[in-house]
């Protein structure tokens, strides 16, 4: 059973806990609110991180989930239309401490370099040629050390959106790695945890990839259910 709740925002429920919605006019309302949500659980005024991430296509937000765990910051979606431009920019630049810093993520395909002359404040821009060179920059930049790495399927949300909320860095993967990708579980396979997980089956993340990584991560367990 579903009561009124304290105020507009909020519901009780029979059990005694709280369903809280946020939501806004469309998806930037929304992150904006789900920002706010966070400054006020945390006794927040404002933030010394924000990311800004695409808001029309979902790889380079999910990669940043991470970045947002280790950085306590709020990823805000910006599209390319004035309108949306204007009011991200606005909310970081009312909302940015003195001295914070803005991580954009996704090359200016994704987020245009106007969104950057908007904002105030010390930006950061982590792209790379791809959805899965920007997930490799945005790793860098959360850095990785005795973490367990999430590997997930970068074509889809499904899956990758599942495991974000785990407080783990997520490794987005296609049909086989990148040699870039090789070359940074080279680098970092000393630094990640013993355990390494999959995440979805072998429609998403191939056999062939799961052993692909084996080779730096050792064995890696998938997380997989019928859909």
């Amino acid at each position: 059973k579903v009561l009124p709740g304290p105020d507009a925002h909020t519901v009780t429920v029979s059990f005694g806990g709280e369903i809280v919605r946020l939501a806004g006019n469309d998806r930037y309302d929304t992150g904006i609110a789900a920002a706010e949500e966070l400054k006020a659980v945390n006794g927040w005024d404002d933030f010394q991180k924000i990311i800004v991430a695409s808001g029309a296509d979902f790889p380079d937000a999910l990669s940043a989930s991470y970045l947002a765990y280790v950085k306590d910051a709020p990823i805000l979606l910006v599209g390319k239309d004035d309108k949306s431009i204007a009011k991200i920019a606005s909310y970081v630049n009312n909302n940015l401490a003195s001295g914070g810093t803005v991580y954009i993520v996704g090359g200016t395909g994704a987020v245009l370099e106007s969104v950057e002359d908007a904002i105030n404040g010390t930006e950061v821009r982590l792209a790379g040629s791809d959805r899965f060179a920007t997930n490799l920059e945005v790793l860098k930049e959360a850095g990785v050390d005795g973490e367990e790495l999430l590997i997930a399927y970068g074509m889809n949300y499904a899956d990758a959106l599942s495991a974000s909320a785990a407080a783990r860095p997520i490794f987005l993967v296609g049909k086989t790695l990148t040699a870039d990708q090789k070359a940074y579980l080279e680098a970092n396979k000393d630094s990640l945890a013993e355990a390494t997980y999959v995440i979805g089956g072998p429609g998403a993340v191939s056999d062939s990839v799961k052993a692909e990584v084996e080779a730096y991560t050792g064995e890696a367990k998938r997380l997989e259910g019928s859909d």
